[in-house]
């Protein structure tokens, strides 16, 4: 009894030597924020946030309404709309949540991607918890007010990470994904060719085409059609991409 008692310490110690106390540090930061936006989401659900505007975007998906009306600046694509529509069953609380964390999760694999890449070697593998523990203060408003942003650049990430190991196919699918939140993620995208234009460049393009023909799965062609006429027009006058 006594030396399985001793040995246990003496594994924990082991444990934490190897994993590193910074990575610890890290994981234990963003569980306590993944806890605490969840408590908050489910606190207060009918709080306004962005996630309000992607909810309703996809309620009148699913009914076949007009999405870039005055529907309260929804300014993204028809497939994100679609995206969406399955939140809009979930109560208000639990979407928003379901949402806040898989947006914090597509984030967090993004720098999971890129750090373990070794592109950064200056960086060891036990003080990566530091880079992660860096970038809350970053990243944290943004969770909170349910914006995209976290998302987007955690697939842009997954993207130049993909590069080094030449997944070109999961460089594509995410540059793709994330233009058709946030359009400037194609201009990553032009720029990754420049390093493997023939092996990158039909899967973008393919990937773009494929992510574009699949709200046509969902609704009416001549409603999908409307909408992305819709979204071009709204984004061709404004200067937020």
């Amino acid at each position: 009894m006594i030396s399985v008692s001793e040995g246990r310490p003496a594994g924990l110690q082991g444990w934490i030597k190897s994993f590193g106390a910074w990575n610890i540090g890290g994981l234990a930061g963003w569980i306590i924020i993944f806890l605490g936006l969840a408590v908050r989401t489910l606190a207060n659900p009918n709080r306004a946030t962005a996630f309000t505007v992607y909810r309703l975007a996809g309620t009148h998906w699913m009914s076949a309404q007009y999405l870039y009306g005055d529907w309260r600046g929804f300014v993204y694509s028809p497939l994100a709309a679609a995206f969406f529509a399955p939140f809009g069953w979930l109560p208000p609380g639990w979407g928003n949540l379901g949402w806040t964390w898989l947006n914090a999760g597509i984030f967090l694999l993004g720098v999971r991607a890129l750090l373990g890449t070794g592109v950064y070697p200056g960086i060891k593998q036990g003080y990566h918890g530091i880079v992660y523990l860096l970038l809350v203060p970053l990243v944290l408003g943004n969770l909170d007010t349910g914006q995209a942003n976290p998302a987007v650049i955690g697939l842009v990430l997954l993207a130049v990470a993909a590069v080094p190991a030449e997944r070109w196919n999961v460089a594509a699918l995410s540059i793709a994904a994330a233009t058709y939140v946030k359009i400037y993620p194609l201009a990553v995208g032009l720029v990754l060719l420049l390093i493997a234009p023939r092996k990158l460049g039909w899967r973008l393009l393919l990937a773009l085409l494929v992510l574009g023909i699949l709200p046509f799965l969902f609704q009416h062609w001549s409603y999908v059609s409307q909408q992305y006429h819709g979204w071009v027009a709204t984004r061709s006058v404004d200067d937020r991409r």
